[in-house]
C-alpha cells in the first residue's frame, strides 16, 4: 500500500514526484552511470503512481534477472535525489497538473474520484500545486524510507525464471 493515499500530510504529489526521479541515480551510480546500467541490461521499465499502489513492471532477458533485481533494490534502498532531480520531478508533476486543465474528461474523472473515494484514496495522485512546490529532498528521502519497503510489497514474476531464483 504505497500509493498516493499514503503521501505524507501536506505532501500530496510526493509519490508522483518520486515516480519521476527514483531511477535517476542511486547507490554507487551517478545519473549517467545508473541509466547506462539499466540500458546495458536491456530493462524495459514502466511505473505508475496510483491511489492505492506504486506499480513497477519490467520486461527483461531472464539471464539478467538477478542483476535487474539488484538495480531495483538499489533504487529503493539507496536513492540519490539531488536538488536538480527534485526540481525536475516537481516541474514534471506541475506540468501534468496544468495539462489536466486542457482535458475536461480526465479532469472530471479525477475530480469525481477525489470527491467520492473513501480516505485516504480521495487524495489526488497528481498532488496539489502548493504541496508539490513545498516538497524537499530530505522529505522525499524520508518518504522512500517509510513507504518503499519490502514489507507489504508484491513481486510477480512470469516467464522462464525458476522460483528458486526469485526467492533468493
Amino acid at each position: 500500500p504505497a500509493g498516493s493515499g499514503q503521501d505524507p500530510e501536506a505532501g500530496a504529489g510526493c509519490l508522483t514526484v518520486l515516480d519521476e526521479i527514483l531511477f535517476r541515480a542511486a547507490g554507487p551510480y551517478d545519473a549517467e552511470a545508473f541509466i547506462s546500467r539499466i540500458d546495458s541490461l536491456g530493462l524495459l521499465r514502466s511505473s505508475d503512481a496510483g491511489r492505492d499502489a506504486f506499480h513497477h513492471s519490467c520486461a527483461l532477458d531472464p539471464e539478467v534477472f538477478e542483476e535487474a533485481m539488484e538495480i531495483y533494490r538499489i533504487a529503493f534502498d539507496e536513492p540519490r535525489i539531488s536538488e536538480e532531480d527534485l526540481a525536475a520531478g516537481q516541474a514534471l508533476a506541475l506540468s501534468a497538473l496544468e495539462r489536466l486543465e486542457d482535458e475536461p474528461t480526465q479532469k472530471a474523472i479525477h475530480e469525481t474520484a477525489n470527491r467520492h473515494l473513501p480516505a485516504p484514496l480521495d487524495r489526488s495522485p497528481m498532488g496539489l500545486r502548493e504541496e508539490i512546490e513545498a516538497l524537499t529532498r530530505e522529505g522525499l528521502l524520508a518518504d522512500v524510507r517509510r513507504r518503499l519497503r519490502p514489507a507489504g510489497a508484491y513481486l510477480a514474476v512470469t516467464g522462464p525464471i525458476a522460483s528458486g531464483r526469485v526467492r533468493d
